[in-house]
């Protein structure tokens, strides 16, 4: 049926403006004329000797429905209190009075807990029928929604709870008519009642239908339905049409799921200001507008049941009541799953700002609220896929942080945890071990240049070493240069190359000596190698003395500026230690004052000589300078570490 269809419709169902929305729509006791032709209630009622019930005292009025009147009433032979409904004065036809009887037929039927028991079946002194059943004492369930003052037994204060227990009853009583092939057709708040001592009872069977074609006559059957029957504010689409054809079970999945969005909004899916606007707002099924506090679970549960097409709904009530049963059983982990999610977005807030140590530590700690909040909710439902899957964010966001800062090793920990970890997560956790692997190699390399070059290694020899070769270095030049002032002794060249050679062949041996030493690593060997380079060069240097003839006193003061020059280039390519620029400027003030008095060179190299092994026994020390080297590779390994 289209929207004309549907204007079409509306004009042939004569409806008065006059009933509101929310007012149940009853077929015209004439629209079953067609239907039942020969076996209409009433006359069964009199073909099988049914009289007035038993002693009935009639008492007040209970209350006034479309077709009838209930009275409170006193039924003598159990001596109870019931409720009796009968037809109104004004209403007292032959199509009303089997309307009446059908209604209590249909209620008759369906023995169960929360369906008001109907005790006995008569007619009044008039011939008007009268159905006798249990007096219901309470409140309707709709003048609790948006007032809890009136809902008995709640205590709990969780409102929506103990709406969802009721809506649970609710849908115990329409599954067991269902079972029986019976349709309510009129599902409502209105239409339940909540006793004094919490019972819930379905109510208003006046519109019921049986699904079953054998009970012609009895029933009101699908096949014979020929007009609109419903409140319009609840109705499924296919309610409004004026055959039948498309009722069934999931229609009452449909009234259900609208009186259900009735306890979340405090009101009917459909509002507009006429009947006929409300008619139409039922007929395109729009989803209605829910409130924003309303738990995402349950709207999805009420979207599914009032979808448009009846084979999208719930299958059956029963599937509904599962639905809301498995809801409240896993309301606490759904509540602590949104909580999660709101700490998730503050954590993915937190991630796009600016990100310095606070900002990075405070990441941290949302990060631990967020992901306590998930694993609480998965813990109280293993099956609650949306903490497991916002789990799975909050750990991939936090892992790409830890990655950006350079924590490698806990965005590991992070993503480990992670089922299946997304593509460019685990790109970027690979690409961060590589770069890892390099930085790595790249420091062990560093560290074993730091070892190779760290003097530290075997100081305490080398500082022997160099107060023993200073005692000859220096004890030589003293002795020398006394005996020259003292007329004992000329030094002459050959003297000079004498004293290199056992100053050569000293040194070699004290470096086997400490071999191991010299071997230990390569800035050992190279200070070894330096200084039998230094001691050959004096070798050579006084074998060109000799060679040429140069006078002894002379070629000192060359030999000592060569020193100071030496000295000099060391201070300012390897040592950042001033203790060297004493040496140097002694050699250079050795050099200038053997010049001006030759006699006093040995004496003046000597003391150069004690200064620059002075600095040497210091730099050779265990907790001497060290050289750039080895620096820059202890300050990589304390940034690594």
């Amino acid at each position: 049926m289209d929207a004309r269809d549907f204007e079409t419709l509306y004009a042939t169902l004569a409806l008065p403006e006059s009933i509101a929305p929310t007012e149940t729509i009853r077929p015209e006791p004439s629209d079953l004329r067609g239907a039942v032709t020969n076996d209409l209630p009433l006359p069964l009622l009199k073909q099988r000797g049914v009289e007035t019930p038993a002693a009935l005292t009639i008492g007040p009025t209970i209350g006034v429905g479309g077709m009838g009147v209930v009275y409170s009433a006193r039924q003598w032979a159990l001596d109870r209190e019931v409720a009796v409904k009968t037809t109104r004065t004004d209403r007292d036809d032959s199509e009303t009075r089997s309307a009446l009887v059908r209604e209590g037929w249909v209620t008759g039927t369906l023995e169960h807990p929360s369906v008001v028991p109907v005790y006995d079946i008569g007619q009044s002194e008039n011939n008007a029928p009268m159905v006798v059943m249990r007096r219901i004492t309470g409140v309707s369930w709709e003048s609790c929604i948006g007032d809890m003052r009136f809902a008995p037994h709640f205590e709990s204060g969780d409102e929506l709870a103990w709406h969802l227990e009721i809506f649970l009853r609710v849908c115990d009583a329409v599954s067991f008519a269902h079972s029986r092939g019976i349709l309510h057709r009129d599902l409502k708040p209105a239409n339940v009642m909540i006793g004094t001592f919490g019972e819930v009872y379905l109510v208003d069977w006046g519109v019921a239908l049986s699904l079953d074609p054998s009970r012609k006559g009895r029933m009101l059957t699908r096949e014979e339905v020929r007009s609109v029957a419903g409140t319009p504010a609840y109705m499924a689409p296919e309610m409004l049409s004026e055959s039948g054809v498309g009722l069934g079970e999931s229609t009452d999945v449909f009234l259900l799921g609208a009186s259900l969005f009735h306890v979340l909004a405090g009101h009917a899916p459909y509002r507009a200001r006429s009947l006929l606007g409300t008619l139409r707002m039922a007929f395109e099924a729009e989803p209605p507008e829910f409130p924003d506090d309303a738990p995402p679970e349950i709207v999805e549960i009420i979207h599914r049941a009032i979808r448009r097409e009846p084979s999208e709904r719930f299958q059956s009530a029963e599937e509904l009541r599962r639905a809301i049963s498995e809801f409240l059983r896993h309301r606490d982990s759904f509540a602590l799953a949104r909580e999660g999610a709101s700490r998730l977005g503050e954590l993915r807030r937190s991630i796009a700002g600016r990100l310095d140590d606070k900002a990075i530590a405070g990441c941290r700690q949302v990060f631990t609220e967020c992901r306590f909040a998930f694993e609480q909710a998965l813990r109280l439902w293993k099956g609650n896929l949306e903490a497991a899957s916002a789990l799975t964010l909050a750990q991939e966001a936090m892992a790409q942080l830890e990655l950006e800062t350079g924590n490698i090793s806990a965005a590991e920990m992070l993503v480990s945890q992670v089922e299946t970890p997304s593509a460019d997560l685990s790109a970027a956790l690979a690409a961060a071990h590589a770069a890892s692997r390099r930085q790595r190699a790249k420091f062990e390399q560093l560290q074993i240049n730091a070892e190779e070059h760290d003097l530290r290694e075997g100081a305490q020899d080398r500082r022997k070493l160099a107060m023993l070769i200073g005692l000859f270095w220096c004890g030589i030049p003293f002795v020398s240069g006394f005996l020259t002032l003292t007329g004992r002794h000329v030094v002459d060249s050959l003297d000079l190359f004498h004293h290199s050679v056992l100053m050569f062949l000293v040194t070699l041996l004290l470096l086997f000596l400490i071999r191991k030493t010299v071997l230990a690593n390569l800035a050992n060997l190279f200070l070894a190698k330096l200084l039998v380079i230094w001691i050959s060069f004096v070798v050579v240097f006084r074998i060109l003395l000799l060679e040429f003839g140069i006078d002894a006193y002379l070629g000192l003061c060359l030999e000592t500026s060569i020193y100071a020059v030496s000295l000099g280039a060391t201070a300012l390519l390897s040592y950042k230690d001033s203790w060297i620029w004493v040496g140097v400027l002694g050699y250079f003030a050795a050099a200038l004052l053997g010049a001006q008095a030759p006699k006093w060179i040995l004496i003046c190299q000597g003391f150069a000589n004690l200064v620059a092994v002075t600095w040497l026994v210091r730099i050779w020390s265990p907790d001497g300078p060290e050289v750039g080297t080895s620096r820059r590779a202890r300050a990589l390994q304390q940034r690594n570490t």
